[in-house]
């Protein structure tokens, strides 16, 4: 016996997500469904972790765990943006490939 899927897509929005990620036995689930989420979103998206979270059921701490999973993996690179000598905050770059 097995389970059969259908996707039926509206004439409305998707997204595109690199089979890399989506392959990447690695990751977790969730790790995965926070990547699809973020690159769902428009180029010039602001990411606001805790923005995020509120996007879906996942509480703070399993959002923290996915979004480190993706960093410590290499899919999310974090860097801190100065202004006048302080910290103002950080650039966050979602690569779609990892040179696999």
């Amino acid at each position: 016996m097995s389970d059969t899927f259908e996707v039926k897509r509206g004439s409305v929005g998707f997204t595109i997500v690199t089979n890399s990620v989506l392959k990447d036995s690695r990751l977790s689930w969730q790790a995965k469904g926070l990547y699809s989420y973020l690159v769902s979103n428009t180029v010039d998206w602001k990411v606001f972790k805790k923005e995020v979270q509120n996007h879906a059921t996942n509480g703070r701490e399993s959002t923290a765990n996915a979004w480190k999973e993706l960093v410590k993996l290499g899919w999310i690179t974090s860097v801190a943006k100065q202004e006048g000598g302080k910290m103002s905050g950080w650039h966050h770059t979602i690569h779609c490939d990892l040179g696999r």
